[in-house]
């Protein structure tokens, strides 16, 4: 998950509730620079295969906190900590990695037991700063689904470490056809403008999805929108130039998300 430094408005003021302000078709509501909240270096290249795969993780491979769904899968406990690479491209061979896989003419034959792309996760069972077992996150087969252990091999945490050329904006994109006005999050990823899905963590800790549009219907304000990262309240729209007025009612900075980037017939998550 990424992480936020305090949200922004357009003029660069931090964002303060009660604040009201009027915004036009293209211009931003708010912006944000990511933070990633918990980094983990390794302190060798690990050594040895998972499940027959050199995960390639060096001390140069940033590691990212991650959090699992299903922490009883892997019998861990609450000291647990667990970091996921950047997933990455698998071989044909390596999709065919595992226990039923043979070697004929020099190539893998056997099921295919990964995705396309997978991540190599590494997991501290104590929280004593050393990884003793890893994982393939994108692992399809049973027989490859589970941990492995590995030589023990000591990290250092980096966090709240801001994150360069990735930004994060809420902006008004003007009137729709079908809705009235729209209001999107976009991204820009090392100068790529695109965009952005969100997974967000609630109040309750329950992850939940904030679209990368939406629309306004109909034309009685003052309305009260929870955009993931602000709650804010429509007061007015003008019928000529389409701009709409709005107040801050909260900011949630430093919440944990997922940026969910959509490219046509694939979608890139950065975190």
């Amino acid at each position: 998950m990424t992480g936020f430094s305090k949200l922004h408005t357009a003029a660069g003021d931090t964002a303060v509730v009660g604040t009201q302000r009027e915004v036009r078709p293209g211009e931003v509501l708010f912006g944000t620079t990511l933070v990633q909240p918990d980094l983990a270096m390794l302190s060798r290249r690990v050594t040895g295969r998972v499940h027959g795969i050199d995960p390639q993780l060096s001390p140069l491979t940033p590691l990212r906190r991650a959090t699992l769904s299903m922490p009883n899968r892997f019998g861990l406990t609450l000291s647990a900590k667990t970091y996921c690479a950047k997933s990455r491209p698998l071989s044909d061979d390596e999709r065919r990695s595992g226990p039923a896989v043979v070697s004929v003419k020099g190539r893998s034959r056997g099921p295919v037991n990964f995705d396309a792309e997978a991540s190599f996760c590494l997991i501290d069972e104590t929280g004593d700063g050393t990884f003793e077992r890893a994982f393939i996150m994108g692992a399809r087969g049973r027989d490859v689904a589970h941990d492995v252990p590995i030589t023990p091999i000591g990290y250092t945490r980096l966090q709240n470490l801001t994150l360069p050329n990735r930004y994060l904006r809420l902006e008004y994109a003007g009137t729709g056809s079908v809705f009235g006005p729209v209001i999107r999050y976009k991204s820009n990823i090392d100068g790529v403008d695109k965009e952005a899905a969100l997974f967000v963590y609630d109040d309750k800790g329950v992850l939940q999805l904030v679209d990368a549009r939406k629309g306004i219907r109909g034309n009685t304000y003052p309305k009260v929108l929870d955009l993931g990262l602000v709650q804010i309240t429509l007061l007015a729209r003008d019928p000529e130039t389409a701009a709409i007025t709005y107040r801050v009612d909260r900011t949630f900075a430093f919440r944990e998300v997922q940026i969910n980037v959509s490219d046509g017939a694939y979608t890139t998550t950065y975190y």
